[in-house]
């Protein structure tokens, strides 16, 4: 009996330690000077880091952003985030390069580094442009981690300005495999 009393003392407990750590997580705040898609890029590498979608593999960031297009990576991201998933939308065909060497502490890989199909060596997170509301105040974004052929997820993310200035993720949502772009060549089955 003495048991059963002390395991529900501690089921009561762990809810409300749980708030008091959603409480106290803060976004880490901008490096003075980063842009602002930089600063959100760099919260979502630290969710990516803190929570991997494949354990056992290295991290290492794409260096260019991924060409979003809305018919092959549909972000179904709450409508708050509406205005900022139409600025991604708009920046269609952008592949900026990420410049520096390491976001969050994850390396930004080198054109030229890195084959997308060593998955012997590490998960590689490729970011797509950042899309803006109006305001400033939403951001979104698509993560896709590529391990391979055939192996992989795709992540739309929406996030929320803090009041340090940072980013906090507010929707992290999984998205459906995407079809094969246009011409692409079928395997066979």
């Amino acid at each position: 009996m003495r048991h059963r009393v002390q395991v529900l003392r501690v089921a009561s407990v762990l809810p409300a330690l749980g708030l008091a750590a959603c409480a106290l997580h803060r976004p880490s705040e901008p490096v003075p000077g980063q842009p602002p898609h930089l600063a959100a890029m760099t919260s979502v590498v630290e969710r990516v880091r803190r929570h991997p979608p494949r354990r056992g593999f290295s991290l290492a960031l794409a260096p260019v952003t991924v060409n979003y297009e809305e018919e092959r990576y549909p972000l179904r991201l709450r409508p708050e985030f509406g205005g900022a998933v139409a600025d991604l939308v708009a920046k269609r065909g952008r592949l900026d390069p990420i410049g520096p060497s390491y976001l969050a502490g994850v390396p930004v890989r080198r054109p030229g580094e890195f084959d997308p199909y060593d998955t012997a060596e590490y998960l590689l997170v490729r970011l797509s442009p950042v899309g803006f509301s109006p305001d400033s105040t939403r951001a979104a974004l698509l993560v896709v981690f590529d391990c391979g052929p055939g192996c992989g997820s795709q992540v739309g993310v929406g996030l929320r300005r803090a009041s340090n200035g940072g980013w906090r993720i507010a929707q992290y949502q999984r998205l459906p495999d995407p079809p094969p772009p246009a011409g692409a060549v079928q395997p066979p089955r």
